[in-house]
């Protein structure tokens, strides 16, 4: 993983508030791995179709 930061100059890790198969204490750890900007979107589920989510339209304002 610390290769990646030679890699990837902007990571962020996007998460949600109940992701039912990523704990908050996963994200967490992931997202310090590999030196990530934490995002948390509430009551976003697992950020798939059964979540509501056919169209992920805020991470457009992160890649931007």
């Amino acid at each position: 993983m610390e290769e990646l930061k030679h890699y990837v100059l902007e990571r962020i890790c996007i998460d949600s508030d109940n992701d039912p198969y990523v704990s908050k204490k996963e994200a967490e750890k992931f997202a310090e791995c590999i030196k990530a900007e934490k995002i948390l979107i509430s009551d976003a589920g697992h950020f798939n179709e059964k979540s509501g989510y056919k169209e992920f339209k805020q991470l457009l304002q992160y890649i931007k």
